[in-house]
């Protein structure tokens, strides 16, 4: 009997040979590195395996010129790694980040650094275990029942949620307060960002506890967070992108002055 594996049809797309001046990268070494790379299609998954391999080679290549490592074919690949972080690190330093370059990126994007969005919402709560099937089953129903009772006398929200919602909140006509992002289930938090203010969902939000009919009774954007919070952040964020920006353009240096067959670092 076959195993899967062996039942399973080879890819149709094979990549080509590609050459990093003496250095040769074989299909076969592209196809096991494009696992490493998860993609939409596996062409794309290839084409990142090949760009990864070509700049593997590019600096292990000047690693060689440099005299750090004699020959990379005879080492695996932590060493071959190893040396490129010593490469690096010899090669690119670390960029400083100011105090004026971190205050004026605050500045210039208020809108990264705010606190979270926070919420005004009342439910009906429609209790529902998760192991009851049939349960869940009328649950819904009756939330839909009730979602379309109140389509045609929203003005009747509270008075149902007193008499139906299984949720403590009854008791405060529905009313759960203020929300942070993450204090709800996934599926609630996203019905009411899709929600106007005053407006209820238009169909039930299922959760493990149920099926709730949902209405947004306020939202407020998050206030801005002080810039003394967020400092060390933005430094961070600043340092590494200039440290991206430099291996970038090191790597296009190497790559200019280096005959590449089969691959457009581009």
């Amino acid at each position: 009997m076959q195993s899967t594996s062996q039942r399973q049809n080879p890819p149709s797309f094979a990549p080509d040979r590609i050459r990093v001046g003496e250095v040769e990268i074989s299909g076969d070494e592209i196809l096991r590195e494009a696992q490493y790379h998860p993609a939409e299609s596996f062409e794309a998954a290839c084409a990142e395996a090949s760009r990864s391999l070509v700049i593997r080679a590019l600096l292990l290549r000047e690693a060689t010129r440099l005299e750090l490592i004699s020959d990379p074919a005879n080492v695996d690949e932590r060493a071959q790694q190893k040396v490129i972080g010593e490469l690096l690190e010899r090669e690119l330093p670390v960029p400083e980040t100011s105090q004026p370059e971190c205050e004026r990126f605050y500045q210039d994007h208020p809108e990264k650094f705010r606190g979270p969005e926070l919420f005004s919402a009342s439910h009906i709560l429609l209790l529902a275990d998760a192991s009851d099937p049939d349960g869940r089953k009328r649950a819904r129903e009756r939330a839909e029942e009730l979602r379309r009772e109140l389509a045609a006398r929203p003005e009747r929200f509270e008075q149902l949620a007193r008499k139906h919602s299984g949720c403590p909140s009854a008791r405060s006509d529905g009313a759960l307060g203020q929300i942070e992002p993450g204090e709800s289930p996934a599926a609630f938090e996203q019905a009411l960002r899709a929600l106007a203010c005053g407006e209820i969902a238009s169909s039930p939000v299922e959760t493990e506890h149920g099926f709730h009919v949902v209405r947004l009774d306020a939202r407020a954007p998050g206030l801005p967070l002080p810039f003394a919070s967020v400092r060390d952040k933005i430094h961070i964020y600043l340092r590494d992108r200039a440290w991206r920006l430099q291996l970038r353009r090191y790597i296009e240096g190497l790559a200019a002055k280096t005959e590449i067959c089969g691959y457009d670092l581009r």
